[in-house]
C-alpha cells in the first residue's frame, strides 16, 4: 500500500533508463540523484491515476526536457521503505527548474 502523498523539494540531477516493461515492452524510467547519491522516482504524467492523484493536465512536464541537467523539482510525493532499501516517488509534478 502506497503511503499518503506530501510536499516535496529535491534537487540533483535527472537521468534516463529504458527499462523492459510488461507485455515485453519498454518502459522510460526517470530519476532524479540528489548531492547525496539518494534516487528519487519521477513520474512522467502518464499512466491511471489513484485515487489522490488526479489525472495530469494537458501540459504535463516533459521529462526528456531535463535529462542530465541539475534541476529543483516540486510536487508531491511518497517516502517508503521496500526490501529494506528507502524508495522516494514523485508522482505530482508541480514545478521544475533547471539550475
Amino acid at each position: 500500500k502506497r503511503p499518503d502523498l506530501t510536499d516535496m523539494t529535491v534537487t540533483g540531477k535527472i537521468s534516463k533508463e529504458e527499462k523492459d516493461g510488461r507485455n515485453g515492452q519498454k518502459r522510460t524510467v526517470y530519476t532524479l540523484t540528489d548531492a547525496a547519491g539518494a534516487q528519487v522516482m519521477l513520474s512522467t504524467g502518464r499512466g491511471k491515476p489513484g485515487a489522490d492523484a488526479p489525472a495530469p493536465e494537458a501540459g504535463a512536464v516533459k521529462l526528456e526536457d531535463y535529462v542530465g541537467k541539475d534541476v529543483t523539482v516540486t510536487g508531491k510525493g511518497f517516502t517508503m521503505e521496500r526490501n529494506g532499501a528507502k524508495m522516494t516517488h514523485i508522482v505530482q509534478i508541480t514545478k521544475i527548474e533547471a539550475k
